[in-house]
């Protein structure tokens, strides 16, 4: 058993099926003695002792122990002998194949959590569109370029002189094309070599 699934299911449970507070009282100290017994299936524990845990009459401890008995939540087992305590079984609301698969999950759910770090995608993201044509435009007057690198008055084929042209480039894994505006090489600085 999962003591805080139990204790989960319980509350969740509760919600649907009013309980007197004597009733849930007595089954949080029975969940708390078969936690400390190990989760054994059926465990002894004297009447008294619950009583006095639970801060119940014996009246009062009875009709909470028979409420729980009707909603299905445990099974007494009453002594054959008068001096010797009853025996309680809680019956859980997670079964133990239930309570396995959810751990395998939530285990699959943390490794994939944790190897989806390292995982690279495509990020996408809204952007406003842009007019191609007025970012040229503005970034020709620039002047931080060089000059032509045409002497003769001619201008450069790719960009007529501006220094940007415009250049379908895939991207989405080759799945699409979008439009960019790309500095030409004809306005680029010179990039110097050693020992030249």
């Amino acid at each position: 058993m999962n003591y805080l699934a139990e204790i989960l299911a319980f509350s969740e449970w509760k919600e649907v099926n009013p309980l007197p507070a004597s009733a849930i009282a007595l089954w949080y100290e029975l969940m708390a003695i078969c936690n400390k017994a190990g989760w054994i299936q059926e465990f002894t524990v004297p009447n008294g002792l619950l009583q006095a845990k639970c801060s119940l009459s014996r009246k009062e401890f009875d009709h909470a122990r028979s409420v729980l008995i009707n909603f299905g939540r445990i099974k007494y087992k009453k002594s054959d002998r008068v001096n010797q305590a009853g025996k309680y079984l809680l019956v859980p609301f997670v079964q133990k194949g239930q309570q396995e698969g959810q751990q395998k999950g939530q285990q699959e759910g943390q490794r994939q959590a944790h190897t989806g770090d390292n995982v690279r995608g495509t990020l996408y993201k809204h952007k406003p569109k842009q007019n191609l044509n007025e970012n040229i435009k503005n970034n020709s007057a620039r002047e931080d370029f060089p000059v032509d690198n045409f002497s003769d008055g001619q201008s450069c084929p790719k960009c007529g002189g501006q220094g940007w042209y415009i250049e379908q480039v895939p991207f989405n894994n080759g799945m699409d094309t979008k439009t960019v505006a790309v500095q030409c090489d004809c306005k680029k600085k010179p990039e110097w070599a050693l020992g030249s």
